[in-house]
């Protein structure tokens, strides 16, 4: 895993470096994440597609992903494991685990809704004065709960 954090730092081009209040800024990329899955248990896309950077590359298939699931499928979402990995002039990056449980499929609910989880990289880049969510890389699934 090590490797792959170096690998993914080589290929972004980006420095590990603290900010200058070290708590503010991985405070601030929680709270984004979190109000991203509270708007998404929500199925508030307007919500959700706020927190997206406006020249994201993945904006408009996230937005096409969110309006094709939400109609048939009801889902809880979890934030563990939360670290803040650096930044730099132009990227904020951090890493979580994402827990997803289907608690409805097709209006039937889910008996036994077992959870996924993802091991998350995302990355945040600033939009006038605030951070917005660039980019979400699923690094690795790890096994259900």
């Amino acid at each position: 895993m090590k490797y792959l954090v170096i690998l993914f730092f080589s290929i972004t081009g980006l420095a590990l470096a603290e900010p200058t209040d070290a708590n503010a800024l991985p405070t601030k990329l929680q709270g984004i994440v979190s109000e991203l899955f509270q708007a998404l248990q929500e199925e508030n896309i307007e919500k959700s597609m706020s927190l997206f950077h406006p020249d994201s590359p993945n904006r408009a298939a996230t937005q096409k992903s969110y309006e094709t699931a939400f109609p048939s499928t009801q889902i809880s979402y979890e934030l563990k494991n939360f670290s803040y990995i650096g930044k730099d002039e132009k990227f904020a990056v951090a890493r979580f685990t994402q827990s997803i449980g289907i608690l409805e499929l097709n209006g039937k609910k889910v008996t036994d809704p077992r959870r996924a989880r993802l091991e998350i990289m995302m990355l945040f880049r600033p939009s006038g004065d605030s951070w917005k969510i660039w980019k979400s890389i699923e690094i690795e699934r790890l096994p259900p709960q």
